[in-house]
């Protein structure tokens, strides 16, 4: 995490007001590792490997900058529509679809958005009551379903 945060803000990140920031997204990564690992699966983590892929090890870094990213162009959205240089975004029932003719703009609604319900339930789908508690949280689902949206998403700008 260190290394990448050099990569993207130089000297900047080597301050040491930054390790609080560092360790905060090194904590998140490792939390989101292991919630994308199925319970009956052994984790590993390298924490010798420093190169930082978006895939196997390093996709929570790749989840929470996508995340970020998206919630930096809605803000900014926001902030455009509260200036008026923006009109605020129609209610869902009032959206005009026939804009959208390419099979590749309705991929995202139809691959990873209107699924989603869906991947939430089946994750978090109790077993009927048996002897003892026993609940098998499929939260794997849910990881690989958001780092499916994300590499479904505009590419991150540089």
């Amino acid at each position: 995490m260190h290394k990448a945060s050099v990569m993207k803000y130089g000297e900047l990140a080597q301050d040491e007001a930054w390790t609080e920031v560092i360790d905060t997204l090194t904590a998140a990564a490792v939390r989101f590792e292991m919630l994308s690992t199925a319970h009956c699966s052994q984790i590993t983590l390298d924490l010798e490997d420093s190169s930082t892929s978006t895939k196997g090890t390093k996709s929570g870094i790749f989840v929470m900058y996508n995340c970020a990213w998206l919630a930096t162009l809605f803000d900014t959205f926001q902030q455009a529509v509260e200036q008026g240089m923006y009109p605020p975004l129609p209610p869902p029932s009032e959206l005009n679809f026939s804009c959208v003719r390419e099979e590749g703009e309705w991929l995202p609604l139809f691959n990873y958005l209107l699924p989603f319900p869906e991947v939430m339930q089946q994750a978090a789908q109790l077993p009927t009551p048996t002897k003892g508690i026993r609940i098998t949280a499929r939260t794997e689902a849910v990881s690989a379903h958001a780092i499916a949206l994300m590499g479904a998403a505009p590419p991150v700008p540089a």
